[in-house]
């Protein structure tokens, strides 16, 4: 592991791989992808009668499946992915699936072993709200589910534990919320702080007067399958009401103001820390996000603004204190958000004509592009 951090630091990484697809004309459309460890599991975002889901590891051939229980519809698609965050059982996870029809089905996938995977449960939501707006993000931690979709609806699943003798297992919709002062990109990230209990980071883009925007976050607890908490923040930390305007006050504004953005690139958070990068900025915007008691709320402080890219910053990736940003140049660098400096410039990619994703783990960064994906290894 320490040289594997040591790679990170100085940018040694294999050679890149690539997982490719067939030329297509939608570029705007990046690959699903879910990434754990040695396994990595891709969607495409086209439609098909059987939208396939795809297993590739070191160790095995590529190996694709779809779901059985699935409605024969030329028009369906992978929407979104999420694995199981629980541990594991033994060398298997599960994997929950969600497509434009409006089912979800959940998976059991086996690295070890991927032409084991299978289809355990899938669900179809009753309501016609549900059915017609798709979800494009999820979190999801046995036996906690939970959902975001365009329409931002955010809805909460209780799924089984196991299958109970006689009877067929229940997916049972818990509660839905929904928000009409929240606006994409978001990023969510979902904790276990104690058993029956988790909290659930929500960051995304707020409006700032007059077309503007900027950065908030939302702060659920959850406890029984439902929200029992709700507190919010965003980036320009003011008052409502009037204020006498001091100069203390006025400076305080004028910095704030400063950070505002014509338009959202990306944003994500890990839960302590958030970026925020705009559509026609080279640079990233760093907060710290701190959670006080229940009467105050949680805050979002301004810590600095990370400089390095030459061209507009089109994704963002952060975990653990460390964050990877990929531009629209196609150059790649990562940070180390603890020291609030750049790591290393690891890579340079060809120009990216459309949209991209990364993600990463502490082993590899993958750049999730329409008809391929790149990986970096740094376990070298």
């Amino acid at each position: 592991m320490f040289r594997t951090s040591c790679n990170w630091r100085n940018g040694r990484s294999s050679a890149e791989e690539e997982i490719t697809w067939e030329d297509s004309e939608e570029p705007e459309l990046p690959v699903h992808v879910a990434l754990a460890g040695g396994l990595i599991i891709t969607a495409s975002p086209l439609p098909s009668c059987s939208p396939q889901i795809m297993l590739h590891t070191a160790d095995h051939p590529v190996h694709s499946f779809s779901a059985s229980s699935m409605p024969s519809n030329p028009f369906n698609k992978v929407t979104a992915m999420a694995l199981d965050q629980s541990q594991p059982t033994g060398s298997e996870y599960r994997l929950a699936v969600f497509y434009s029809i409006g089912n979800f089905c959940l998976f059991l996938t086996s690295p070890s072993n991927p032409k084991e995977s299978m289809e355990i449960l899938s669900h179809m939501p009753t309501t016609r709200r549900q059915r017609t707006s798709s979800i494009v993000q999820a979190v999801y931690h046995h036996p906690l589910l939970i959902t975001l979709s365009t329409s931002f609806d955010l809805t909460i699943y209780e799924l089984p534990s196991h299958n109970a003798a006689g009877h067929p297992p229940q997916i049972r919709l818990t509660q839905t919320l929904t928000s009409f002062t929240s606006y994409p990109p978001t990023s969510l990230i979902l904790s276990n702080p104690s058993p029956q209990n988790y909290k659930l980071v929500l960051a995304y883009s707020v409006p700032v007067y007059p077309s503007h925007w900027t950065v908030a976050i939302t702060e659920l607890g959850i406890s029984s399958f439902t929200v029992q908490s709700t507190q919010s923040t965003n980036a320009f930390d003011l008052s409502p009401g009037w204020s006498p305007l001091t100069p203390e006050l006025s400076d305080a504004l004028s910095d704030q103001y400063a950070l505002k953005l014509s338009e959202v690139s990306s944003t994500c958070t890990d839960g302590k820390y958030v970026v925020l990068a705009g559509a026609v900025s080279s640079s990233i915007q760093l907060y710290r996000l701190s959670s006080r008691s229940r009467a105050t709320g949680p805050k979002l402080t301004f810590l600095s603004t990370l400089q390095g890219h030459t061209s507009p910053v089109q994704a963002l990736s952060v975990a653990d204190g460390r964050c990877v940003s990929l531009s629209r140049d196609g150059s790649l660098w990562v940070w180390d958000l603890e020291r609030g400096g750049v790591e290393v410039k690891c890579a340079t990619l060809n120009p990216l004509p459309g949209s991209a994703r990364v993600l990463f783990d502490e082993r590899q960064i993958l750049v999730v592009l329409f008809g391929r994906i790149v990986i970096k290894r740094f376990d070298v």
